[in-house]
């Protein structure tokens, strides 16, 4: 019986603790404006990347293409996020890069695949 109430308590307070930090946590740092230079950098880092990941991505989901597709985009934010972070910029430029010259066709590296399979997810995750 004893055990149960310590064990409660602990619970509370480990909660109380976590509630307290996020409510007094500051937001992160927003990055600063990209350039139209440093989104067609952004564009093309990003890009450059689509084979290969989309390679990876069809590898861990074989025969399942929507899969496969939502994995590449995962890993192609992935991409987007160390672009803003090592370039001190903001995530929301880096995006609104890669679909400014998908729309705009900036040269890149690599045609970027502006297909998308139907929509089948998994029944099961």
């Amino acid at each position: 019986m004893r055990a149960e109430v310590y064990g409660k308590i602990g619970v509370t307070l480990l909660l109380l603790v976590a509630v307290a930090r996020a409510a007094t946590a500051s937001p992160p740092k927003d990055g600063q404006p990209a350039t139209d230079a440093l989104a067609k950098d952004a564009y093309g880092e990003v890009i450059s990347r689509e084979r290969a990941m989309r390679h990876e991505a069809a590898l861990k989901f074989p025969g399942d293409p929507w899969s496969a597709d939502d994995d590449y985009h995962d890993r192609e934010q992935g991409q987007a996020r160390a672009f803003a972070s090592s370039h001190d910029t903001r995530l929301s430029d880096v995006l609104r890069a890669v679909d400014d010259g998908m729309h705009a066709r900036w040269p890149a590296p690599a045609a970027p695949d502006p297909k998308a399979p139907p929509c089948r997810p998994r029944l099961a995750y």
